[in-house]
């Protein structure tokens, strides 16, 4: 599953302000992160989470929504 629909990049705005990344490993599996830094205070925060997506729940009339 490596096409350019897997993957995200976004930014994170306020404080802190950073990148975030997602990458789908299979079609209700993904891994996502964050790197941000706060320009008051001199810190940086970085996270990652592994998520499984239920696409079957939240129904809508156009795409897909799922909880995770």
């Amino acid at each position: 599953m490596a096409n350019d629909e897997d993957t995200g990049l976004g930014f994170i705005a306020g404080n802190p302000t950073g990148i975030s990344f997602k990458y789908f490993t299979s079609t209700t599996r993904a891994i996502d992160a964050a790197a941000a830094w706060s320009f008051s205070d001199e810190w940086m925060m970085v996270h990652s989470n592994y998520l499984w997506h239920n696409f079957g729940d939240i129904e809508v009339s156009k795409g897909q929504l799922p909880w995770y």
